[in-house]
């Protein structure tokens, strides 16, 4: 009996493209999320550019019929789920939760950069905290629903 199932770890766009091994059909990402204007922060690992949805852009961009990613409330959902509506997917379901400011988004000048992002109606985050939602993207026909406005709205977003 052969797996099903396999968990390869390694970059999800080589692997998207990856001849001979079975077709992937579902990506579970906490993909870096932290906006700043540049990656000279604190930890440039957990840059996720200047709107903070670069990587997830690129996720959903990649053609996965799932994804499982982390979306933050700070980091400009309302063009991650208008892409990924234009791209054909649908928010089947998310978990909601608030987070305090860590050290890295605590970084005065992300910090700033966040503020700005708000200000401008990218995103949301209080005095000392932010949103963030588990969300599973969608291509599947069979998997029901579309709750990409009350994702929004839980990250305190108004469509």
């Amino acid at each position: 009996m052969t797996d099903r199932y396999a968990v390869e770890l390694g970059d999800f766009f080589d692997q998207s493209d990856a001849a001979g091994g079975p077709p992937v059909s579902t990506v579970i990402s906490n993909p870096p999320y932290i906006p700043a204007p540049d990656r000279d922060i604190l930890m440039p690992e957990l840059w996720g550019g200047v709107h903070g949805n670069d990587l997830m852009l690129q996720l959903l961009k990649a053609g996965y019929d799932n994804l499982i990613a982390a979306v933050a409330s700070y980091s400009d959902p309302v063009e991650t789920v208008r892409t990924a509506g234009d791209l054909g997917y649908r928010v089947a379901n998310f978990l909601a939760m608030g987070l305090d400011f860590g050290t890295y988004s605590s970084e005065p000048k992300v910090r700033d950069h966040i503020r700005r992002l708000c200000d401008e109606g990218r995103g949301w985050a209080g005095e000392d905290g932010y949103m963030v939602a588990v969300a599973l993207f969608t291509r599947n026909p069979d998997v029901p629903g579309d709750r990409a406005g009350q994702l929004l709205h839980s990250l305190q977003i108004t469509p």
